[in-house]
């Protein structure tokens, strides 16, 4: 027992180490950094929400961040974006008057924004440890908390006021707890899973990979063999209860994103949320009957308007482009498709390089042997963060907008996921992996 104690306050002491060291690593260029040119704009829709309860400026980005950026401006006691713009047309340029001419100045607005972002990556960095260490151990949840802590593209992101490590942070989670939910018998699980999705999907449009994952999360037990350890009883009653707490864990998520939206709106008629969408899909440029419809929705629910013409916005932005993209001394306005992957690649630490190339070679002699990861749950540990990384490269690499690797930030920390737990069930004498 003593023993016992003694490691968890070592692991514990590693870990807090940890992160002293990265936050510390984010804060020495947070202070010095001028602002990028999203993070006005984020900054202005956040506190356009939250003080306006108006919506007319930046759909393409979900809410959930930029509130929390705007409720740290509170301090600050600054005139609202409607004081200065009025809410009854697009406020496009607004936000420079807003920043610029406010009762504080912009390099006290900005600096005061982003402090709850830098937490995003604390948060990220235990989590993953969370996550890691009881399926593979607490040398390979260190090994994944410093991989993630300690990476540059993160440090450098985790700065700025934007969507990119809290969505990496979203991927996580939600992949952890739909795995939970999959093996375990608990109605609350699924509870907490649709919460978890919701408030993903209120973080960036890219989370809304993660609703088919859920759907899919009741056949997951039907793979586990009889007899597994863990396993409830009949399969077919209980994938009958997983089908339903996987309903209801979608259903909550619907009712998070329309309640978030509908915070945010609160100000908006009807008449105002149509216009601000027509605005929104016009500058696209969207076809007119797309915009007449996605209109019409908003008129319809202004909360499931913006959300949907919000990701159309992006899905449009995303085909188009926004000029000229640079790949291997090459200038197209189409983007390249192995843009993005060759940025994973060539961002990449060795360390986690090294991490990747242990996890294929652990991976490629069990296979040689007739042998998987011990069990099938521990498959799909390492399965479905695999086929959500592919997935997200897939959609990448048709992307028109190649402006950088933050876009696949979630790679990174699903990769690391699964590449510390193979590393850590490939390290071990016996299987730590439990399917519940």
């Amino acid at each position: 027992m003593g023993k016992a104690v003694a490691r968890g306050l070592v692991e514990a002491a590693l870990l807090a180490a940890l992160l002293v060291v990265s936050m510390a690593a984010v804060w020495s260029h947070q202070r010095n950094d001028s602002p990028t040119s999203d993070e006005p704009i984020h900054l202005f829709s956040g506190a356009e929400a939250l003080e306006d309860g108006s919506g007319w400026l930046n759909p393409e980005h979900p809410p959930l961040l930029k509130l929390a950026g705007a409720l740290a401006l509170r301090p600050l006691g600054l005139r609202t974006p409607c004081e200065i713009t009025p809410c009854t047309g697009s406020p496009f340029d607004g936000y420079q008057r807003w920043l610029y001419g406010n009762r504080a100045p912009a390099h006290a607005i900005v600096a005061a924004g982003r402090r709850p972002f830098p937490w995003l990556l604390a948060a990220l960095v235990v989590a993953i440890h969370l996550c890691v260490r009881p399926l593979a151990g607490p040398v390979a949840g260190l090994l994944a908390a410093g991989l993630v802590g300690f990476d540059p593209t993160f440090v450098a992101h985790a700065a700025y006021v934007h969507t990119d490590v809290g969505a990496s942070l979203a991927f996580l989670l939600v992949v952890a707890l739909c795995l939970r939910a999959a093996f375990g018998t608990a109605l609350v699980r699924w509870l907490v899973l649709g919460l978890a999705l919701g408030l993903a999907l209120v973080t960036k449009f890219s989370t809304v990979l993660l609703v088919p994952v859920v759907a899919v999360a009741p056949l997951f037990s039907l793979l586990r063999r009889r007899g597994e350890a863990g396993d409830p009883g009949s399969s077919r009653v209980v994938t009958r209860d997983r089908i339903v707490g996987a309903l209801l864990a979608i259903g909550i998520a619907a009712l998070v994103v329309q309640g978030v939206y509908g915070v945010v709106l609160r100000n908006m008629t009807p008449e105002l949320a149509e216009a601000s969408i027509r605005a929104y899909l016009s500058g696209r440029p969207a076809r007119p009957d797309e915009v007449e419809r996605y209109a019409a929705l908003a008129r319809l629910s202004p909360p499931l308007g913006h959300y949907a013409a919000g990701a159309r916005g992006v899905a449009l932005l995303s085909e188009r482009g926004r000029g000229a993209n640079f790949f291997r001394g090459e200038i197209s306005e189409r983007g390249f498709p192995l843009y993005f992957p060759a940025a994973l690649l060539l961002k990449s630490t060795p360390a986690f390089l090294a991490l990747l190339a242990f996890a294929l070679l652990v991976g490629t002699l069990r296979l040689r042997a007739g042998r998987t990861l011990p069990g099938v749950a521990p498959a799909l540990v390492v399965l479905v963060p695999l086929g959500l990384s592919a997935a997200l490269l897939l959609v990448s690499a048709r992307s028109a907008f190649n402006i950088g690797a933050r876009h696949v930030l979630p790679v990174w920390a699903l990769l690391a996921f699964a590449g510390a737990v193979v590393f850590g069930l490939g390290l071990a004498t016996r299987p730590r992996l439990r399917a519940a």
